[in-house]
């Protein structure tokens, strides 16, 4: 039970974090900043609002996606996956249909990618010199 609290947690934290890149913020990572989650976000009138993130916060998320990228070998979902369900605002059926797998291993490499960025994210916040 606990797990599903948690898990909602960082999915709100993402979607704050997927808002304050729409807006300009964040370190280039490969995806453009006029993604359809934005799109979407502006035509349901919350685009404009400021994320409830802060800069430092929304920079060691960044940060720990780019290490994700980094640490994931060819063939792994969990990057991809993460930056098309948060930054490209897209299902994960969507999702499974363009990289040919089956949706289940899309939510759970999704699901995987959230918890390791939230393990980083905590990391970083126990350990400030690490940045």
């Amino acid at each position: 039970m606990r797990e599903t609290r948690h898990n909602s947690d960082i999915q709100l934290m993402l979607l704050e974090w997927a808002r304050w890149r729409s807006i300009g913020h964040g370190v280039n990572i490969g995806y453009p900043r006029q993604t359809p989650f934005y799109r979407m976000s502006k035509a349901s009138g919350w685009g404009a609002k400021m994320p409830t993130i802060t800069d430092e916060m929304g920079g060691r998320i960044d940060l720990a996606v780019a290490r994700l990228k980094i640490r994931c070998p060819d063939g792994d979902l969990r990057w991809e996956t993460l930056t098309d369900s948060y930054l490209g605002g897209k299902t994960d059926s969507a999702i499974a249909r363009r990289l040919r797998v089956d949706r289940r291993t899309v939510c759970s490499a999704r699901r995987a990618a959230e918890s390791w960025v939230e393990a980083h994210v905590d990391i970083e916040l126990w350990n400030p010199d690490t940045l």
